[in-house]
């Protein structure tokens, strides 16, 4: 049996996120934040870009080859055409208003049938698109992963669940697979599940800042 390709960093979060039967994504948590840290995570753990270890922490191209990928190379694209190199919070910023984000990376799930698209309604008027699960199965392993991670002591942690956890948690985006009475005990775990990771690190960091601005401004 062939194996199946394995998904990046930004599908992972947005199965994470959608809500399986409806295929919309949840009121709570910041999901376009998870996603922006997620893409940028991804083109740092691929080598195509790195953060200097500065105050700034800012964001240089550290080879310009293409991924494949439409977002992760449009974003590549991005920075490399920058005026100037940015901080990895600004980043995360920019990366978070992309146009169609969510519906971009959904429709590659589309195509390898992990979900199927479906246009809806609201209140009979306004038009918008849903990505309800075909395929549980992808997002039944992330989830596994991540409640060994967030529950188990020691936990064996590859550098895909640790930088995961880096977007998710900063993002509140976690709550959308535990409850906060099971997460609130573990919060002290939690930040010590990067430690050690100066990626992981760097992306958690950035993605709590740009949240907590977004927050402030919101608030």
């Amino acid at each position: 049996m062939a194996t199946r390709p394995q998904l990046r960093l930004h599908e992972e979060v947005l199965l994470i996120a959608l809500n399986d039967e409806r295929g919309t994504l949840p009121m709570t948590g910041m999901p376009g934040f998870a996603l922006a840290g997620a893409i940028l995570a991804e083109l740092l753990s691929q080598g195509r870009i790195e953060v200097e270890p500065t105050r700034k922490k800012l964001v240089r191209v550290k080879s310009a080859q293409m991924l494949g990928d439409q977002l992760l190379d449009e974003s590549l694209l991005r920075i490399r055409e920058a005026k100037r190199p940015a901080p990895l919070l600004s980043w995360v910023t920019r990366l978070t208003g992309t146009r169609r984000m969510h519906h971009r990376i959904a429709e590659r799930l589309v195509i390898r049938a992990i979900l199927r698209a479906e246009e809806r309604r609201i209140l009979r008027i306004f038009r918008t698109d849903a990505y309800p699960t075909v395929d549980s199965r992808p997002e039944r392993e992330i989830r596994e992963r991540l409640s060994e991670a967030v529950f188990r002591d020691n936990p064996r942690l590859d550098e895909r669940t640790r930088l995961l956890l880096a977007v998710c948690v900063p993002s509140h985006l976690l709550g959308v697979v535990f409850s906060r009475k099971e997460l609130k005990p573990r919060r002290k775990h939690l930040k010590a599940l990067t430690a050690g990771d100066p990626i992981a690190q760097a992306i958690e960091k950035a993605v709590e800042q740009a949240y907590a601005v977004h927050v402030a401004m919101m608030g």
